[in-house]
């Protein structure tokens, strides 16, 4: 399923993530373009909440309409960032909505693989 948003003008669809201080995800979803940020973030928080990863959200407003650094916002889009690194996230090329959000988990897993494998490597050369 596949929406089109008027105020951003994307064809497609829009992602959402639940992340902690480090970037790795603790909850994410996929929606439609049509569908609004906060129907969309209503139901990031409820999948969270349901996988119980949970336990304090901090959110981030806006303060007037000039541009201003939000903080913290520089951690969800770096991890947006390593996803689109992977050629299936990259772009829209799955049907299922679902399917989407498995690849995002299955990407982010391999981040955490090759990050224990730099990490075990480094370890090894210090003893």
């Amino acid at each position: 399923m596949r929406g089109w948003d008027g105020g951003k003008r994307v064809w497609g669809r829009k992602r959402w993530l639940a992340v902690n201080s480090a970037g790795l995800i603790h909850a994410a979803a996929v929606r439609p373009a049509d569908v609004p940020e906060g129907e969309g973030g209503r139901e990031l928080l409820r999948r969270a909440v349901e996988a119980g990863r949970l336990r304090r959200v901090e959110v981030v407003r806006r303060r007037g309409r000039a541009f201003a650094v939000l903080p913290r916002r520089w951690v969800v889009e770096r991890t947006f960032a390593w996803l689109g690194w992977y050629r299936r996230l990259s772009e829209d090329y799955e049907f299922v909505l679902e399917r989407s959000v498995s690849w995002i988990y299955l990407a982010m897993a391999r981040i955490v693989v090759r990050r224990l494998d730099k990490l075990s490597v480094e370890t090894s050369i210090q003893l």
